[in-house]
């Protein structure tokens, strides 16, 4: 992994290396801190200034395959391919509650806006919310017809919308979240 100063294009110090590839990286809302997951379900916290590697670390037991920061960036949600995603505290790198299970691949993880709903998409065809607070489901899982890989939340607006790979549109209304499949 590089870092690279955008008003200048110059890299900012050596690469950031691990032993294993990785699979997914995301910034702290401050900017502050690079997490990464890997192919070991190794989850790994970066100083994004100077991309040293910092202390405390993550794991799955499978590959971590995607990660977010909660909005104030306490929380970091991750997903794998060990069919869970879960919950840490992002300062201590401790988990917090009993895994999010999910019926396959877990491989798209957001919060809502308010940082109080995580919501999980994955190979099970399904996009779920879950109470950040109680790591229970709210309402039923929204079905797909192809897996979900990417859910996009709009800065400002209440709507947070789950891709999955499908030929036409659809829009089941969930509460005050859209979930929008793609073509």
């Amino acid at each position: 992994m590089q870092l690279w100063d955008a008003e200048t294009g110059k890299a900012l110090g050596e690469p950031a290396r691990q032993a294993n590839a990785f699979w997914t990286a995301v910034l702290s809302p401050d900017g502050k801190v690079i997490l990464t997951g890997d192919g070991l379900g190794k989850g790994r916290f970066w100083d994004a200034n100077t991309g040293k590697p910092l202390a405390r670390t993550l794991q799955h037991d499978d590959v971590l395959a995607a990660a977010a920061f909660s909005p104030d960036g306490k929380l970091v949600l991750t997903g794998s391919f060990d069919k869970t995603a879960r919950l840490w505290d992002a300062r201590t790198g401790k988990q917090l509650g009993r895994p999010i299970q999910h019926g396959d691949r877990v491989m798209a993880v957001a919060f809502s806006p308010d940082g109080k709903v995580a919501l999980t998409g994955g190979l099970d065809k399904t996009a779920r919310l879950w109470d950040v607070a109680t790591a229970s489901p709210l309402g039923s899982p929204l079905h797909h017809t192809r897996w979900v890989r990417r859910w996009l939340t709009v800065p400002h607006l209440p709507a947070l919308r789950a891709y999955s790979e499908l030929r036409r549109p659809t829009a089941p209304k969930v509460g005050r979240f859209d979930c929008l499949s793609n073509f």
